[in-house]
């Protein structure tokens, strides 16, 4: 196994001690971190500011990571998902994953007005089919 110093701490590590794909040198990972959190202490304002500019020019990006994070879906269904128009009424507009909440699992895709009617209703199918018979 091939090792790599660090350029700060001079110690001898793994490649994967180190950021980077194509990297040898540098910083390891430790040393980075310990950077970071040293410039984040000084400059808190700016790197908010700079973290709040990026996420503003990668709300894409961001939005895959959440659900990836909340539902545990792939990057291929995040994308197959985001072509859906609303289940329920059709619209592309303002639209939210909808998942179920007893079982954790993905619906698909809703508007908001849809999403916020089923909430209201509890997901309960008895008395979603009870409100159609009174709005019928």
């Amino acid at each position: 196994m091939t090792l790599y110093s660090c350029g700060k701490c001079k110690e001898k590590k793994p490649r994967d001690a180190f950021y980077g794909k194509g990297k040898r040198d540098g910083w390891c990972k430790e040393c980075a971190k310990e950077r970071s959190k040293a410039y984040y202490a000084v400059n808190k304002r700016k790197s908010y500011e700079a973290h709040r500019e990026w996420v503003s020019k990668n709300r894409d990006r961001v939005a895959m990571h959440k659900a990836r994070a909340a539902y545990g879906i792939t990057e291929a269904e995040y994308e197959a998902l985001m072509q859906q128009p609303c289940a329920i009424c059709g619209t592309t507009y303002d639209l939210v994953i909808d998942h179920c909440h007893a079982k954790g699992h993905v619906r698909g895709r809703l508007c908001s007005s849809c999403n916020k009617g089923l909430g209201f209703f509890s997901d309960d199918p008895a008395r979603l089919r009870k409100a159609a018979r009174y709005v019928s």
